[in-house]
């Protein structure tokens, strides 16, 4: 079996999706990726081909591309992502599958090119969800028009309730148990233990074993740690706190301008989730779903700061099952869910909910419950076999 991920390029989208990819290829399945051609290095880093497609754009620097991205709310965001789908990607995409010829294409969700080129072209499409799936009425009334000239200029059949938008089969790595109460779930879905791609090693760095102090981790993920004020206000936040801080700003970003730093608080370029967080008390994160999943499967409860995209209805879903609380500066439109603009966000309401965390044993008590479930979840394998069943029987 050949299988085409097209993939968003950025990191926090390659990251969930590669623990199927090398699940396929373990099972002896041909796995190539399709994204832009400043990314395609970075699939190849991990050793998987990749075409590159579409407009040449990295979502790091997104706003070179579609102005005012970083800054955008969650619905904006889906906007953007379906309005840059249709700059030719999907032509791109037909003409890989053209000459590749994959039985299936799978997409990351925000990646929308692919729903049509696998449609146009008779391939199974296959979602891979890492994130709270938006109801379909929301993601219409957020990017219907979008999608629906994306599928008419591809020439496949209209789709005006999106009842197709999450594909023949919906591999769902958002746990369950992180699912606000009544959402709605995609028809076709297959729940898969998520894993941690970039969790390579488990040894702390040398450093980590000095701290006497509860160790608090931050972290906002590979595109909002370019805020000036989250750090800022996060740093505040921490200052005279009686904990050990370890701030990880991103490889090739300057360490974060926030005045004197600290003497309770260490900034590093990168750190390895899976050896860091086995010592940690608490995380300060923007609620991204490698960290959420992450700190969640080591029983570490959160501290949620969500500015867009799939932060807040992360950080919503992790308060709401008692394993973290959520700094949140107002609400989404049309959903109840809060977010943190970080122009309104202050130091005191991050160190208040800092400071439950760690007064509180019950949020830590939660997040090993949490961690505990994700664990019992189906591996990995059940979703090869089911994409390796729907590709049989589309054949």
């Amino acid at each position: 079996m050949r299988v085409l991920v097209s993939c968003t390029p950025g990191l926090g989208h390659l990251h969930p999706v590669v623990p199927l990819a090398e699940a396929l290829r373990s099972a002896g399945h041909d796995v190539a990726f399709a994204t832009s051609a400043s990314f395609v290095p970075t699939v190849e880093e991990l050793g998987f081909p990749a075409f590159p497609v579409g407009p040449d754009w990295v979502e790091t620097h997104a706003d070179d591309v579609l102005p005012g991205f970083l800054s955008a709310t969650a619905d904006e965001h889906i906007r953007c992502f379906a309005e840059i789908a249709g700059r030719g990607t999907v032509d791109d995409l037909l003409g890989v599958i053209d000459a590749w010829q994959p039985d299936a294409v799978v997409r990351t969700p925000a990646e929308f090119a692919a729903w049509p080129a696998a449609e146009r072209s008779g391939r199974p499409h296959v979602v891979v969800g890492f994130m709270v799936p938006l109801p379909r009425e929301l993601v219409t009334d957020w990017a219907g028009s979008e999608l629906q000239a994306l599928l008419e200029r591809a020439g496949v059949a209209p789709d005006p309730a999106l009842e197709r938008v999450f594909g023949d089969l919906y591999l769902d790595f958002m746990p369950p148990v992180l699912l606000p109460p009544d959402w709605p779930v995609p028809a076709a879905r297959q729940v898969v233990r998520p894993s941690l791609a970039q969790a390579r090693t488990r040894t702390p760095p040398p450093w980590l074993a000095a701290y006497e102090r509860p160790i608090v981790l931050v972290t906002f993920g590979t595109i909002f740690n370019s805020r000036p004020e989250l750090w800022a206000r996060t740093v505040e936040a921490v200052a005279g706190l009686p904990v050990d801080v370890v701030a990880t700003y991103g490889h090739g970003r300057p360490i974060p301008e926030v005045g004197p730093v600290p003497a309770n608080v260490r900034f590093e370029p990168y750190v390895d989730l899976a050896a860091v967080l086995p010592s940690c008390a608490a995380v300060v994160t923007h609620g991204g779903y490698g960290t959420v999943v992450a700190a969640l499967l080591h029983g570490v409860p959160m501290c949620c700061i969500p500015v867009t995209a799939d932060n807040p209805v992360n950080a919503f879903a992790v308060e709401q099952a008692g394993a973290g609380v959520a700094c949140t500066t107002g609400l989404l439109q049309r959903i109840p869910i809060g977010f943190a603009d970080p122009a309104l966000l202050s130091a005191g309401s991050v160190r208040s909910a800092l400071t439950r965390l760690l007064d509180d044993p019950s949020y830590r008590t939660r997040a090993q419950e949490l961690g505990a479930t994700i664990a019992d979840l189906p591996p990995v394998d059940v979703a090869v076999d089911r994409l390796t069943a729907l590709t049989r029987a589309s054949s």
